[in-house]
Parts: structure tokens; C-alpha cells; sequence
């Protein structure tokens, strides 16, 4: 299972609740009954392809079963209720807000099991309904609007959902396409595929990006030790997943981004793994606190030069596993392009995979204009480390 997308924010902080299974025997049992599953194989039926989301104390479960693809339960695990048979190649589940309201994004990749058992393959589809399943919308094969040629096709894995509603499909058993459409449903443009002059931007096997965008205090109401450590709670919420994250960020964000890949986290929870982090991206990264503490802004940080280096990365224990790319704005100044390529050179000595690089002619401002283009080298590297 490829990780999450981890991208930093400024305003409060959010965190994530997760529903909790206290009894999986009595669980399944109810499940396969329902399914009509029966024998020794129910849980390995059951687990197969399945995909979950929560919504506040409810959890969403697509399956891709000829029975019942939605599966809703309550936060202690208890199953609420149950609907859809349309989907049998059910693989993967979104939800999106819109004015208020909630819309689950369903995605049928194409392939299910006929009564031999036998798979078979057909074109898949992206369908938005309401929680009840009430149809809004269906995305069906882009060669029906001239996006894709009769020979390529359409097996869809997953979805991500924009800020402003905008839908990104990845055809991840199709053609490893990733198609953007509007809250609507109308196509805007793709990306990626197989046949890129540049090898690097070609997809593989493409199964989304799962995004989480958690918030944080701000000094001087918080010191940024307590900053470091609610991006750390926010990262044992995300844990619970069982994915590997991907931690991005710009500014004081791609100083958070290294602290997480830095991060002891068996020392943080016992039962977390030494990688939950599994690369950082710091776009303009501050990684040596220490020039900021005779400046105006330290203010409001209120670091010295102990709580300075305390909070940099630059001077903790080296990562054991990971990667970290660090990219500067080509106009930005010498000390941006000093922590950089020294947090670069320094881990990448002690064996971490790094890379430095450089946005041409942009500022510390402008150094993000690239995630706007998912063609950009920066998006299609971000892709590259989220799905590897």
C-alpha cells in the first residue's frame, strides 16, 4: 500500500479519529453473513480490496463484492448499515464536502470474479452519490470525450479530492493516467501515462494519493517544541491507517517535514514503526533554527540558543531510513541555499537517499507556484516518492 501524501498548513490544529473494532470475530460473522460468505475463507474474503473512510464517529467501507459494497459501522464498530451492488470491481472510496454536505466517490476498477471465480476485465468507473447512495454523478471511459485513444484503458484504483471539489482520478489498472475534473464531473486535463518524453514523468501502476492537511498552533501562543510535537500527534493519528507517510512542506513546513522524517517514533509509541515516515519533500526548509534568534521574528519563537538547536533537525541524530529532497527558490537567499544543501550533504554522507535542488527564478514566495501544475517537476517527483 503505497503511503499518504503528508501536506503542511498554518492555521489550527485538526485531529483525526479512527473507529475501533473491540470484538472482529462477531464483526466478520456479521459481515460474511450479510455477504453471504461462508467457510474457513471469510477473512481473507472479507479483507480483499477493501478501502475505508471515517466521518466523524462513522466509518465508510467499500468492497468489492457482488453483495452490498458499502459497509457503515459507528466508532465502536458496530455495523449500521449496508448498501450498493453495482460495483463489483468496488476499490476505492473518497469523500468529499460540498456546501455543507458529504459525497462519497466510489471507484470500480473494472475487474471482478464471475460465478467460476474466474477475473474478468471491463471498463471501470468513478461514481459520486450522497451517504445514502443516491446517484449524483458517474465518470465513465475518457474515450468517450476524446481523452483517450480505443486502445487504452480505463481500469480506475482511486480518487483525491481538492480543497475547492476538483476530482483527480488515478486509472492506476488502466493507463496510469491521473484525469482532473471539476466538482462536476466535467474532464479539465490529465496527466502522466506511459509515453512522457522524460521517462521520470511516465506513472506505474497508479493508485491515488491520500492527502492529509493537519493545522497547527502558531507562537506565540505555542513554542515551536510544542509545534513539532502536535505535527507528531498528527502523525500517530495518521499511523492508524497502516500506511507509510510522505511529509511535504514549505518554509517553516519543510522544517516540520524533516522533523518528522527525524523523528524517533518508536521512542514517540511503542508501537509504531522506526519508518512511518518514509521521505521528506522541505520546499525552502529551515533546518538550523539558530540564525533566527537574533532577529525581529524570534519575538514571537522566543527560542536562545539552546531551544534554537533543540528544535533543529540539522543537529539531531541522523535518520536511518528515508529520503529527503530539499529545493530552494533560485532567487531565494544564501542562507536558505546554505541549510539546504548542508541538511543534504550532511545526511547524505551518514547514508539517507537526499537531493537538492532549485525552483529557477523563484522566490521563498513563488517556490510553491510549481504544486500548482501537475505537470511540474515538483508535483511529479511528490507523486513519485507518495507512490513508490
Amino acid at each position: 500500500m503505497p503511503p499518504t501524501l503528508y501536506v503542511w498548513r498554518v492555521p489550527s490544529y485538526v485531529s483525526l479519529r479512527m473507529s475501533m473494532n473491540t470484538d472482529l470475530a462477531a464483526l466478520f460473522a456479521t459481515m460474511a453473513d450479510i455477504m453471504d460468505i461462508k467457510g474457513e475463507n471469510t477473512f481473507k474474503v472479507l479483507a480483499f480490496r477493501k478501502v475505508g473512510r471515517i466521518l466523524g464517529d462513522l466509518s465508510f467501507d467499500v468492497r468489492d463484492c457482488i453483495k452490498n459494497n458499502i459497509l457503515i459501522f459507528d466508532k465502536s464498530g458496530k455495523l449500521l448499515d449496508y448498501w450498493g451492488n453495482a460495483f463489483p470491481g468496488g476499490h476505492g472510496l473518497s469523500i468529499s464536502k460540498e456546501g455543507g454536505e458529504d459525497f462519497l466517490l466510489l471507484t470500480d476498477c473494472g475487474w471482478y470474479q464471475d460465478r467460476t471465480g474466474s477475473f474478468q476485465r471491463q471498463a471501470g468507473q468513478v461514481v459520486k452519490t450522497d451517504l445514502t447512495g443516491r446517484l449524483i454523478f458517474s465518470i465513465g471511459h475518457p474515450r468517450t470525450i476524446g481523452v483517450y485513444k480505443d486502445d487504452e484503458y480505463f481500469q480506475p484504483t482511486e480518487t483525491a479530492v481538492a480543497p475547492n471539489g476538483d476530482i483527480y482520478v488515478a486509472d492506476g489498472y488502466g493507463s496510469d493516467y491521473i484525469i482532473h475534473y471539476s466538482s462536476k464531473g466535467q474532464y479539465i486535463r490529465h496527466f502522466g501515462g506511459h509515453h512522457n518524453a522524460n521517462p521520470e514523468h511516465n506513472l506505474v501502476n497508479a493508485h491515488g494519493v491520500s492527502v492529509a492537511i493537519p493545522t497547527y498552533d502558531l507562537c506565540p501562543d505555542v513554542t515551536v517544541d510544542q509545534i513539532i510535537q502536535q505535527m507528531r500527534t498528527a502523525s500517530c493519528e495518521l499511523a492508524r491507517l497502516g500506511r507509510r507517510l510522505v511529509m511535504s512542506g514549505h518554509s517553516a513546513g519543510g522544517h516540520l517535514a524533516a522533523c518528522m522524517l527525524a523523528t524517533d517514533w518508536p521512542a514517540v509509541d511503542a508501537s509504531l514503526p522506526q519508518d512511518l515516515v518514509a521521505a521528506a519533500y522541505a520546499i525552502s526548509g529551515l533546518f538550523d533554527l539558530g540564525p533566527l534568534v537574533g532577529t525581529s521574528i524570534n519575538g514571537a519563537m522566543r527560542l536562545d540558543h539552546a531551544t534554537a538547536r533543540a528544535a533543529s533537525p540539522l543537529f539531531w541524530t541522523v535518520p536511518a531510513r528515508g529520503s529527503l529532497d530539499a529545493v530552494v527558490g533560485e532567487s531565494e537567499s544564501a542562507e536558505y541555499f546554505r541549510q539546504s544543501r548542508t541538511i543534504v550533504d550532511l545526511w547524505g554522507a551518514a547514508g539517507v537517499a537526499t537531493r537538492f535542488g532549485f525552483i529557477p527564478a523563484a522566490n521563498h514566495f513563488t517556490a510553491i507556484a510549481p504544486l500548482a501544475d501537475p505537470a511540474s517537476p515538483m508535483v511529479l517527483r511528490l507523486l513519485q516518492l507518495a507512490t513508490r
